[in-house]
């Protein structure tokens, strides 16, 4: 457990530090769901079965890849 919370602050601060949110847009969503490129402090998914996408999209309500 202690493990995974270096890790996830880890590379919180390294996608801080990458640019990805220059502008805060949380407050200014339109719509209930949004992708946006503000990273999070925290992401809930399945183990091995989770990845962070790091993106703006407007108007979408899915990505399939």
């Amino acid at each position: 457990m202690w493990l995974q919370a270096g890790l996830l602050l880890a590379c919180a601060g390294s996608a801080l530090s990458a640019g990805y949110c220059s502008i805060n847009t949380f407050t200014t969503n339109s719509t209930w769901m949004q992708f946006t490129k503000e990273p999070v402090p925290l992401e809930y998914g399945f183990d091995d079965k989770f990845k962070s996408i790091h993106c703006c999209v407007k108007g979408y309500r899915s990505i399939e890849w």
